[in-house]
């Protein structure tokens, strides 16, 4: 199976997408993750996740239980989500032309370790957004969003370092097109070691 990321926004976060009003239309919002993941996402046979915040495209032929049940979940990324599937499979998690950072799965990681975070990762109110299904009905949902502080707080180059200095994290190139990849267990696994030796990627100051 084969998963890419469609988020409806760029360069925003997604509680500055959520307050723009508009809906997630299933069938229509484009990716703005870049045009492989648009190309992707109007290929046939892929499916899309109801998320209105952070919803996955799947191709393959489990994509349509993957993706399930994505917009029943407040925690666009927590453990009743598809990007804890992504654990259950042994996914391989690859960037091309793309920085570690843009890897969405750090979200699940950080949910996976919220307890140990210095300030709250999601903000108090969960916001009310608006998903266009496939059939074309619209529905709302409650997301949470990450919080300010969290952002502000992330040091996610001491959780890289780590990674790399356990031999976790590759990288390579085809041709001209740089390539970053990791396990995603692998990525769950280094963070809840990170953290266990008394180190974090979020700045435990609080400040």
């Amino acid at each position: 199976m084969l998963v890419m990321t469609s988020m409806p926004y760029h360069n925003m976060s997604s509680a500055q997408w959520l307050a723009m009003g508009k809906p997630m239309n299933v069938r229509r919002s484009p990716s703005m993750m870049g045009i492989v993941s648009e190309a992707f996402r109007r290929s046939e046979g892929v499916v899309r996740s109801l998320s209105a915040t952070h919803p996955l495209l799947a191709w393959g032929s489990t994509a349509t239980d993957f993706v399930a049940g994505h917009q029943k979940t407040d925690r666009p990324f927590g453990p009743d989500s598809p990007f804890a599937r992504l654990i259950e499979r042994d996914a391989v998690i690859l960037g091309f032309d793309a920085p570690f950072s843009t890897f969405t799965f750090t979200h699940y990681v950080e949910d996976n370790l919220i307890d140990t975070l210095p300030v709250p990762l999601y903000e108090t109110e969960s916001v009310l957004a608006r998903v266009i299904g496939y059939e074309g009905n619209e529905n709302t949902q409650r997301v949470r969003v990450l919080s300010a502080q969290a952002n502000l707080l992330r040091r996610e180059e001491q959780l890289v370092t780590y990674l790399k200095n356990k031999g976790f994290l590759y990288r390579g190139r085809i041709g001209n097109t740089s390539l970053v990849w990791i396990q995603a267990r692998a990525l769950l696994a280094g963070a809840q070691q990170l953290v266990q030796e008394g180190n974090h990627f979020f700045d435990q100051s609080g400040t």
